[in-house]
């Protein structure tokens, strides 16, 4: 038993340690695409890169970025662990957490939590990576149909982070969700896909490329008037590049400083946007 034991600790401490070099690896590789395509879209950067002041900025940023993937990997095992719905209020607004690719909703448990502190209802779903972004979109349709059949009369917010914020998109515009969702919130997403897609390991990733039928079909599709629509980025995201395919002309776009893709999950300004928005809808109700 003592020597299964050592076998098993010495497995999870190796699982980490590939772990971390493989997030080393990509936060590293992302962040030198970045500046490909930022220096190309700004060429006055070039007269600032060996400044130490900007420097010191990008170590900092890439540095947070690289510790809070590492976790919301780390994080992946007990994301796994299943949950029911609880018990809600029937009329109180509901905000359901949608987590981005290669995740699950274990990556939103700071974002959960802060949120839960005030006082709001909560749902976090996990979405399968081998299944596609329609199957996907069901994941989402099947809680809200689940939280009706509840009992719960109350508005639905959406919000996703990365690829979760295309799907939250999907349905609100595709599926028929904006007959459900008072408004849908974005983190990070590729509104427009993603040049970095072709160094992506899965069929799923590859359908948000820019120049792909899924993200054709998503931007030809009219947004609902009557559903709100909230872009939070961060000019700095490594991961959807070029800059600036992280906004979108027909949401509010509200720009988050300092902060990468993964990141931007945890940032505290992001859970102050989400907040100020329910907030300022709860009262306007």
């Amino acid at each position: 038993m003592h020597d299964l034991a050592i076998v098993f600790i010495t497995l999870i401490i190796c699982t980490f340690i590939i772990l971390a070099f493989a997030v080393w690896i990509a936060v590293s590789l992302s962040a030198v695409l970045y500046w490909y395509e930022a220096a190309n879209l700004q060429p006055e950067l070039l007269d600032r890169r060996f400044k130490p002041s900007c420097w010191r900025r990008v170590l900092a940023i890439y540095a947070k970025e690289y510790v809070l993937t590492l976790l919301s990997f780390a994080l992946y095992p007990f994301g796994l662990i299943r949950s029911r719905l609880p018990r809600f209020d029937r009329q109180k607004p509901i905000l359901l957490l949608v987590h981005g690719l290669y995740l699950n909703r274990a990556s939103c448990f700071y974002l959960h939590w802060r949120l839960k502190q005030s006082n709001h209802h909560i749902v976090s779903i996990n979405l399968p990576p081998w299944r596609g972004l329609e199957r996907l979109t069901e994941c989402i349709d099947r809680t809200v149909s689940a939280l009706h059949q509840q009992g719960f009369t109350g508005p639905i917010d959406l919000v996703g982070h990365s690829l979760g914020g295309i799907i939250a998109r999907n349905y609100v515009q595709r599926r028929g969700g904006d007959q459900h969702i008072r408004h849908c919130i974005t983190i990070a997403a590729p509104h427009y896909g993603s040049k970095i897609v072709p160094f992506a390991l899965s069929e799923l990733a590859r359908q948000l490329s820019p120049r792909s039928q899924f993200i054709e079909q998503l931007s030809q599709s009219p947004w609902p008037q009557h559903v709100g629509f909230f872009s939070i980025f961060s000019p700095t995201d490594s991961i959807v590049l070029p800059p600036g395919r992280n906004r979108h002309e027909h949401a509010t776009n509200i720009e988050v400083m300092h902060s990468g893709h993964t990141s931007l999950l945890y940032h505290h300004e992001t859970y102050r946007h989400i907040l100020d928005t329910v907030t300022t809808e709860n009262n306007h109700d």
